[in-house]
């Protein structure tokens, strides 16, 4: 019996010893190197009469998350009556479109060159009628969520694309995240 009790002691001590060294050796989360980190957000848009380039440029520091908005109200008319003297129908009210770009975005430093990043963005675009054509503009979206993206400091990544066949659109979306010093 003193045999059994011998072994369970000596399993139960080495276990707690295995469970002691591996909590000593799990992984610590980086600490901040009380940086700064300038995010740009460029989104290229195509398909209009002229490509058209929203930008949204950041400041934060390492770690922290950092939320820029950016935007305008369109007009889009409403309603339209034909009016004798006029050359094309006349609005009569309008509603109004939000477009712009929202960023939410956590950098994180990982060494002198490098910057894990996190972000959320989302735009909102205009494009209006075909040249030649009346008739009410169409609106354009894209979104994405990035958990995480390692940049070269001062490099420019494209992260996104989005190619319409059908209306010939498409946007491109490129972040360089830079290490200030």
């Amino acid at each position: 019996m003193s045999a059994r009790r011998t072994l369970l002691a000596v399993v139960v001590l080495f276990g707690a010893s295995l469970a002691h060294a591996g909590a000593q050796d799990a992984p610590q989360p980086p600490k901040s190197l009380n940086q700064n980190v300038r995010i740009d957000v460029t989104i290229a848009l195509k398909g209009d009469a002229k490509p058209v380039a929203k930008t949204l440029s950041m400041v934060t520091a390492d770690g922290r998350l950092s939320k820029g908005r950016a935007g305008i109200e369109i007009p889009v008319p409403r309603d339209a009556v034909v009016v004798p003297q006029a050359s094309a129908p006349v609005a009569t009210g309008f509603n109004y479109r939000s477009v712009g770009v929202n960023v939410d975005a956590t950098p994180t430093i990982i060494d002198a060159t490098h910057v894990l990043l996190r972000l959320k963005f989302e735009f909102s675009t205009v494009y209006k009628a075909e040249t030649g054509a009346a008739g009410p503009p169409s609106f354009g979206a894209g979104s994405n969520e990035i958990t995480g993206v390692v940049f070269e400091s001062g490099k420019p990544v494209v992260v996104t694309q989005s190619a319409d066949g059908e209306t010939g659109r498409e946007y491109a979306v490129t972040i360089t995240t830079t290490i200030l010093k």
